[in-house]
C-alpha cells in the first residue's frame, strides 16, 4: 500500500509539472506582444536632365535629383556628326565644365552629393553651339546622365570605380 501511495504521488507530481509547464507556455504565447512589422522606405535614385537648347545652342545642362536620398551624378557628353540621319563620324570636341564639376575619364562628375529634391549648377562653362560642315553633316550633341546613392560611399566606388572623396572641389 505504501508503494502505491508513492507511485500515485509521483504520478501526481509529474502531472502537476506537465500542467504547469503547458500552462506557462500557453500564458506566454497568449500574452506576448504581437508581431511587429518594420516598415522600410527603400532608397530610390531618380535623376533628370534639365537643359536649355534653343535649336542651335545648348546653354545649360542641369541635373535634378528627384530621389528621396542624396545622390552623386555624372554626365557624359556624346557628340556625333550626322548626315541623312546616320552617324558618319564621332565629334572629338570637349567642353570646359563649370565650377563644381570635374572630368574623369569620359564622364563629368558633380563633385558633391546632390540633396534630395535639389539640382546641380549648370555643367556647361560655355554654351555648345551646333555646327554644320561642308559635306552637309550636322553636329548632334546628346547628354547622358546617371545618378547613384551618395551613402555609403563604397557603393559609388564599387559601381562607378571612382572615389568621390578625391573629386576636385569636394566629395562625400
Amino acid at each position: 500500500m505504501k508503494r502505491n501511495i508513492k507511485a500515485i504521488l509521483l504520478l501526481a507530481l509529474i502531472a502537476i509539472l506537465l500542467l504547469a509547464s503547458v500552462g506557462t507556455t500557453w500564458a506566454y504565447l497568449v500574452t506576448r506582444p504581437k508581431t511587429i512589422t518594420n516598415v522600410f522606405e527603400h532608397a530610390h535614385v531618380d535623376t533628370e536632365i534639365v537643359e536649355v537648347f534653343d535649336g542651335a545652342t545648348k546653354s545649360s545642362v542641369i541635373i535634378q535629383n528627384k530621389s528621396n536620398i542624396a545622390a552623386f551624378v555624372r554626365v557624359a557628353i556624346v557628340g556625333n556628326w550626322v548626315k541623312d540621319g546616320a552617324i558618319i563620324e564621332p565629334w572629338n570636341g570637349s567642353i570646359t565644365p563649370a565650377a563644381g564639376w570635374t572630368k574623369q575619364g569620359s564622364y563629368y562628375y558633380y563633385t558633391a552629393p546632390v540633396a534630395a529634391g535639389a539640382s546641380t549648377p549648370n555643367l556647361l562653362g560655355s554654351a555648345i553651339t551646333s555646327a554644320s560642315r561642308a559635306d552637309g553633316a550636322v553636329l548632334r550633341i546628346d547628354i547622358l546622365q546617371q545618378g547613384i546613392q551618395a551613402e555609403p560611399v563604397n557603393v559609388v566606388k564599387s559601381v562607378w570605380d571612382v572615389d568621390p572623396t578625391t573629386l576636385a572641389g569636394g566629395g562625400a
